[in-house]
């Protein structure tokens, strides 16, 4: 075989019978196999991240709010995030456009209660939806991973599933104790990622494409599916 023709093998498999037996035989042989190869595909990019964030200090913002604070700095040239970590629902001020990453509807209904004029203060947005637009807003990369082996679980319960690799030149312990004109891009941006949003609910909803547009680079992970929005 071609040398590429090699590299794009995934794997091989012996079959007892020839013809459509033969293809059927391996169609089932081969189902947990590609499971299985899409699972140590997201552990490796998870790997590779922890791997930058401990040889490059400060190349890697780490969490939710580190690194939804760096994406509106523009700092951040990728997001990897774990499409069954234990959030639900982002709940955004209107006006301030704060937020608040929410983790289940027991949350959700006791910050409802209490806030009396929850519905006018705040908008709710399901998890995965919110980091789309936030991203595209800000022409940032999305990876979706999901992975429940040790070092899937490491990356949702140190990190919250959410780590960000910012481009080169910057340093995150910087940004985040210099604040390197944070509320000034976060006030310009905050318009355009709400019209972002609406754009994003709007496709989805009115003609059933993808909506998470150029920047989702895992599409067997796509969050268009609501049960990545759920524990």
């Amino acid at each position: 075989l071609k040398h590429y023709v090699k590299a794009a093998v995934i794997m091989t498999l012996d079959t007892t019978q020839g013809g459509k037996k033969g293809f059927d035989e391996a169609v089932i042989k081969s189902s947990e196999l590609l499971k299985q190869y899409e699972v140590n595909k997201d552990d490796k990019k998870i790997e590779q991240v922890l791997d930058l964030m401990k040889n490059k200090e400060g190349m890697v913002c780490v969490g939710l709010k580190e690194t939804e604070k760096c994406i509106k700095m523009k700092a951040v040239d990728y997001v990897l995030l774990a499409t069954n970590g234990e959030y639900k629902y982002v709940v955004k001020h209107k006006r301030k456009g704060e937020t608040v990453f929410i983790r289940n509807d027991i949350e959700l209904n006791k910050m409802k209660r209490e806030n009396k004029r929850f519905d006018k203060r705040y908008d709710i947005i399901p998890y995965g939806l919110y980091w789309n637009g936030l991203c595209i807003g800000y022409n940032t990369d999305l990876i979706l991973v999901k992975s429940n082996s040790d070092i899937g679980r490491e990356f949702i319960s140190d990190y919250d599933g959410c780590l960000g690799v910012l481009y080169k030149g910057y340093n995150s312990m910087n940004l985040l104790s210099n604040n390197y004109g944070y509320d000034d891009y976060d006030r310009q941006n905050e318009n355009y990622n709400n019209h972002v949003l609406a754009d994003n609910n709007c496709s989805r909803h009115n003609n059933g494409r993808n909506y998470h547009g150029r920047n989702n680079k895992n599409d067997n992970n796509s969050l268009d599916d609501e049960k990545y929005y759920s524990n």
